[in-house]
């Protein structure tokens, strides 16, 4: 009988185990009850015991089970400290948090993966705002405790949105059929806004851009039937040639459509405030025939191309244009109006005079309700060699006169013109010279024709100069 010294060795992650036991074993046998120290590496598996009440060293450990029973508690974790002493301790992050990871794809410093439905992180603070990270349709989620605005990343069907719980409001960026969309629920509220503030250089509150030859660029729509619902609206507080809406195009700067049946439509409806206000200014530059505005108008009923309901002025001519009837593929009639120092209307006929040289002129029933100060013109139609007089017998009254000719059945062509007084003229009589508002004072309607640059027009913008030119 031999008596030997059994050491039994262990190492557990920062933990190392020292176990010694003395016990009894019969040389060149092995016992049930002992574990034996063998020579050989790593030696022949054994089952038993070792109670230890000393210090045992060693490399490393291999077993199937291993319990620290010195403060363990459920959910506890096992640490160490520099010296490799082990002790049970509660999960805790030390606050900030700071560490390098190691690039591994898509993964960071640190992965939590949640197999079931709901969100892999949640934080939660005593008001009851809340944080989730890896749901099931988002990447993260937040949401305020008190006003329930909520928000998230990485949807299943948009990259962010964002709602305000009191308005309410809605938005999200990267949709399946929109880039962006917001909406707002409250009054006076704005569903998207854009703003750049930098003075310098071109900048945009929105810009959009659109690829599709259907498609547009900006696209407003304002579902209200109420009289004044606006789909578009842009606006400039600069009182220094501030343009509210712009619009640059190879083709159509802006193209308006107002389709709606039964009542009066506008395609475009313009206003202006304030001294000298131009409720549409239109501007064309060129080569060839150019037109600041030009109008159409077609269908059943009276048709205007253009329509003042005020007084109608012309810097230059007014004329009529047509086809040319000899030429009209090619070439352009004008004929141009007779302009004088009153508004005036012209009424004319031919009447023959009877057996004793009388003849009567009826006017229409309108005459004297829209005119007044009446001028008469008498041509004697007559191809004999006698002279014939003609003269007005009788002025006009009761909406008609009379004309006496020297020769009876002679024909009479004659010509009332009057001065307009309908009640636009009763109530703005016409001024022939008149002096030019404060702010066109100074300025010129054509400068060129005084030899002056176009700077001294009185329509000359600076901003339309410098866009013109680029």
């Amino acid at each position: 009988m031999q008596q030997r010294t059994l050491i039994g060795v262990g190492s557990i992650a920062a933990l190392s185990l020292i176990v010694v036991s003395t016990q009894q074993a019969v040389a060149g046998a092995q016992s049930g009850a002992l574990v034996r120290l063998q020579a050989a590496t790593p030696g022949v598996a054994q089952v038993g015991h070792s109670n230890v009440s000393g210090t045992a060293r060693s490399g490393a450990l291999v077993t199937n089970a291993f319990q620290l029973t010195a403060g363990a508690a459920n959910g506890r974790f096992l640490t160490s400290d520099a010296s490799g002493n082990a002790s049970w301790t509660n999960f805790a992050f030390v606050l900030p948090y700071e560490q390098t990871g190691v690039t591994n794809g898509n993964i960071g410093l640190f992965r939590i993966i949640n197999n079931g439905t709901q969100a892999a992180i949640e934080g939660r603070n005593q008001s009851n705002a809340f944080g989730r990270l890896g749901g099931s349709s988002y990447g993260a989620y937040g949401e305020h405790g008190t006003s329930f605005n909520r928000g998230s990343l990485g949807n299943s069907d948009t990259g962010a949105s964002g709602s305000n719980n009191n308005n309410p409001s809605y938005g999200y960026l990267g949709g399946v059929a929109n880039g962006a969309w917001g909406e707002h629920g409250g009054v006076n509220g704005t569903g998207v806004r854009g703003r750049a503030y930098n003075t310098g250089g071109v900048n945009y509150g929105v810009h959009g851009t659109s690829a599709s030859p259907e498609g547009f660029g900006v696209y407003g729509y304002n579902s209200s039937t109420l009289t004044g619902a606006t789909g578009v609206r842009g606006e400039s507080i600069s009182t220094n040639s501030g343009i509210g809406v712009e619009a640059v195009s190879g083709y159509y700067g802006v193209y308006a459509d107002a389709n709606r049946t039964g009542n009066v439509a506008y395609g475009v409806y313009a206003t202006s405030t304030g001294m000298g206000a131009r409720g549409v200014f239109g501007y064309a530059d060129g080569d060839g025939t150019k037109y600041g505005i030009r109008g159409n108008a077609a269908g059943t009923g009276t048709n205007f191309g253009v329509y003042s309901t005020a007084d109608l002025g012309v810097a230059g001519n007014k004329q009529f244009v047509i086809d040319h009837p000899d030429d009209p593929a090619n070439m352009y009639l004008k004929h141009y109006c007779t302009e004088g120092p009153a508004p005036m209307n012209a009424y004319s006929g031919i009447v023959t005079t009877d057996d004793a040289g009388y003849a009567w002129v009826e006017l229409p029933h309108y005459f004297d309700k829209i005119n007044k100060d009446p001028r008469y013109t008498l041509t004697v139609i007559d191809e004999s060699d006698d002279f014939v007089l003609a003269k007005v017998s009788k002025p006009i009254k009761g909406l008609r006169f009379q004309i006496r000719t020297s020769k009876p059945g002679v024909q009479v062509s004659w010509e009332i013109k009057a001065q307009r007084n309908d009640l636009w003229n009763q109530k703005y009589p016409p001024k022939v010279e008149v002096m030019k508002d404060e702010q066109e004072r100074g300025k010129y309607q054509r400068p060129e024709l005084y030899g002056l640059p176009e700077t001294m027009g009185m329509d000359y913008n600076e901003r339309r100069d410098v866009r013109r030119t680029k």
